[in-house]
């Protein structure tokens, strides 16, 4: 079998700062290609092109803010998005 032994990764971008008032922001996203590859059986004979992994997008967001010089509160969400399929999506909270 001819497999991808990588995805192919189109584009990706990353932002952070923090504000003056104490905000943080992360974001991170990348876009991967659509990988294909062949199947061959034990006497050789070759298939079309099956799907291996489809076109996706991955993203994290993270904000946190400073309330004071030792607290602060956050949230992070996640998202895996894959063509034909639904979202994959996760989230959470923190403070300190």
């Amino acid at each position: 079998m001819e497999r991808p032994r990588t995805t192919t990764i189109l584009g990706a971008g990353k932002l952070t700062g923090k504000t003056s008032d104490g905000l943080s922001i992360g974001v991170l996203s990348a876009v991967t290609r659509r990988e294909e590859g062949i199947e061959e059986d034990a006497l050789g004979v070759r298939s079309a092109p099956i799907l291996f992994e489809p076109r996706a997008s991955y993203n994290v967001v993270r904000l946190r803010k400073d309330l004071s010089d030792d607290a602060s509160v956050g949230m992070i969400a996640t998202g895996s998005f894959h063509e034909g399929a639904a979202p994959g999506l996760s989230g959470g909270v923190d403070w300190n």
